[in-house]
């Protein structure tokens, strides 16, 4: 960020190409992973400026300083690229996909109880009271504001359109401590937690190089360190699901670097923590 933050000025006047380089593959490292939307966001602020991020897997990490060297020396792609070697040099690009035909899982069940963090935002309570209107369960959400007059009263409003019920608890996730306490409490209070849809974001818009690192770490620090948090908190749970909220903005974003970047995060991390539980 740093880096640039300091080049984003002097880019307007020529090229710069600064190649990152990973000693693993992609997917291995989600803080790594990410770099790549910080990249495309930086590109998509000063079209001079382009980070390249090279990521080694096992066979071809030997290898990985005249690989680099040659990326260096060659024509440097016009946009800033995402390039894996393992062996092979491929470059990461976003393809089509296709969905899949196989019946969906039932994720929500009556009697279930489902924290929401984040659940107190505008898109929260739509999501709440349309799961709330098929299912009995009980519905958690939490947010960095005390449980004022306000609040209460929304969540009241909200629990009156349901089957089953929303509750309000306050938590920064960002917070360690206080998220595994929120997480005690609520196994204290209701004996389990069955999943988890993590809605938590923020937002303080400006080009990097009106931005200071302080606000950047605050900033993707809700998705980043809000989803760690969330995730060691209820390791030892046997949980049906963990949903993060991201956004295309893992794909650049303009004036959001920090959000991109937390976007691309949890991204990557889903991919990485499905792996995990699949190994």
């Amino acid at each position: 960020f740093c880096l640039a933050s300091a080049l984003m000025e002097d880019a307007f006047g020529r090229e710069i190409d600064i190649f990152h380089v990973a000693l693993e593959d992609f997917a291995r490292r989600p803080a790594i992973d990410a770099i790549t939307a910080f990249a495309k966001s930086a590109f998509l602020e000063n079209a001079h400026l382009r980070f390249h991020t090279l990521f080694f897997g096992r066979e071809a990490a030997s290898d990985w300083q005249s690989l680099t060297l040659a990326e260096i020396t060659s024509k440097p792609p016009a946009v800033p690229a995402c390039l894996r070697f393992n062996p092979d040099r491929t470059t990461r690009v976003l393809g089509e996909g296709e969905a899949e035909r196989t019946p969906a899982p039932v994720w929500f069940r009556d009697g279930g109880v489902y924290l929401v963090p984040g659940g107190s935002g505008e898109l929260g309570r739509r999501l709440i009271a349309r799961l709330g209107q098929d299912i009995d369960a009980t519905f958690i959400a939490c947010g960095r504001s005390a449980a004022e007059a306000d609040q209460n009263a929304a969540i009241a409003t909200l629990s009156s359109g349901m089957r089953g019920r929303a509750l309000y608890r306050q938590c920064d996730i960002t917070d360690g401590a206080r998220t595994d306490e929120l997480i005690g409490q609520i196994l204290t209070e209701h004996g389990k937690i069955d999943g988890i849809v993590n809605l938590v974001t923020a937002h303080d818009d400006a080009y990097i190089f009106r931005k200071n690192w302080d606000t950047f770490d605050k900033v993707s620090a809700a998705k980043v360190q809000g989803t760690i948090n969330l995730d060691r908190a209820t390791a030892a749970l046997d949980l049906d699901f963990f949903v993060a909220f991201s956004s295309l903005a893992s794909l650049g974003l303009a004036g959001g670097s920090d959000y991109a970047y937390g976007c691309a995060f949890q991204n990557s991390f889903a991919a990485w923590r499905a792996g995990e539980v699949a190994a």
